[in-house]
C-alpha cells in the first residue's frame, strides 16, 4: 500500500492558508487529511476561547528573543510570522497531537522510522530553506539574502529540511575563512530534523571579516561525509575572494545528488 504521510507542518500551513493550489491539491488527498484538519481547527477554536492570542504571540516571541538558545533545537518559527492567528493554531496543533496521538508541529517527529522512504516526509514543491535571525535589544529580526550585517552581530541559524534526512551548514566570509556551524564538528552526523523549521543550538557572533559572510545549506537523500562539502567549500572561497567582492555570486562544485541554498550578508563596517 503506497500511503502518504502528512508532515504536521503542512498540516497546519494548509489551515493557514501558506501552501500553493498545487501543494493543497497533493496534501488534501492524503489518507484521513480532512479528520486531521478538522481537529486541528476544533483545537485551535477552543484554545482562542481560553487564552487570549496576543498573549501567546508575545510569550513565543519572549521565548525566541532569549539569549539562552539551548533549548531552542526544537522550535518552529518559520520566517517573521509572529501573529495572533498563527500564535494560537501553533499552541492548537501541540493540543492536536495529544488528542489525534500524532507528533506535534513544535516537536521532531520520532515515529518515522530510520529506514523509511523519504517520500513519507516529503511533498513535491517543498525545498531546503536557510534563514538568519539577527538578536537585538529587545527583540529578533529577520535577515534576507542581502541584508547588511556588522561585526558582533549575534545570530541565530535556523533550517527546514524539507524532509531531507542530511545535511550540513556552513558559512564562507570575506577572508575566505569556512566556519562550519552543522554539525559543530567534522566527525559529527550529517542528520537532519527532518519536518519543520529547526534552531541551531547556539547563536552564532560574526568577527571582523569584511566585505561578506555567506551561509551554506546542504541537503541529501543520502548520507555523505562533511569533508565532501568542507574540500568544495575551501576551493569555492578561495576563488570567491579573489572574483566577487559581494560574496552572492558562483555556487559549491558538488556531487550531483547534494543540494545546496544560500543566503549571504553584506558587512558593514562598524562605526
Amino acid at each position: 500500500m503506497n500511503e502518504q504521510r502528512i508532515p504536521d507542518l503542512y498540516l497546519e500551513q494548509f489551515a493557514l492558508g501558506e501552501l500553493s493550489d498545487e501543494q493543497k491539491g497533493k496534501i488534501s488527498t492524503a489518507e484521513g487529511f480532512q479528520e486531521k484538519l478538522d481537529a486541528l481547527r476544533l483545537s485551535s477554536d477552543e484554545i482562542l476561547r481560553d487564552y487570549p492570542p496576543s498573549d501567546i504571540a508575545s510569550a513565543i516571541e519572549e521565548k525566541l528573543s532569549s539569549e539562552e538558545t539551548g533549548d531552542s533545537s526544537g522550535v518552529i518559527e518559520a520566517k517573521s510570522w509572529f501573529t495572533p492567528k498563527r500564535a494560537t493554531m501553533l499552541l492548537a496543533a501541540a493540543v492536536f497531537a495529544i488528542i489525534a496521538g500524532v507528533s506535534p508541529v513544535l516537536f521532531r517527529d520520532e515515529s518515522v522510522a530510520e529506514d523509511a522512504p523519504v517520500e513519507m516526509t516529503r511533498i513535491k514543491g517543498m525545498e531546503p530553506t536557510i534563514t538568519l535571525f539577527r538578536k537585538l535589544s529587545d527583540t529578533v529580526e529577520e535577515l534576507i539574502d542581502g541584508s547588511i550585517a556588522q561585526e558582533s552581530d549575534l545570530l541565530q541559524i535556523r533550517y527546514n529540511a524539507a524532509g531531507r534526512p542530511y545535511g550540513a551548514i556552513f558559512s564562507v566570509d570575506g577572508r575566505g575563512v569556512v566556519t562550519l556551524h552543522l554539525p559543530s564538528v567534522t566527525d559529527g552526523p550529517t542528520t537532519l530534523e527532518r519536518n519543520g523549521d529547526v534552531a541551531l543550538e547556539y547563536s552564532y557572533r560574526l568577527d571582523d571579516a569584511p566585505l561578506f559572510e555567506r551561509f551554506f545549506f546542504i541537503t541529501s537523500d543520502t548520507s555523505f561525509t562533511i569533508n565532501t562539502v568542507l574540500n568544495a567549500a575551501k576551493v569555492f572561497a578561495s576563488q570567491m575572494v579573489e572574483a566577487d567582492s559581494t560574496g552572492m555570486k558562483g555556487s559549491l562544485d558538488l556531487p550531483e545528488e547534494l543540494e545546496q541554498k544560500s543566503l549571504t550578508l553584506k558587512k558593514e563596517v562598524s562605526k
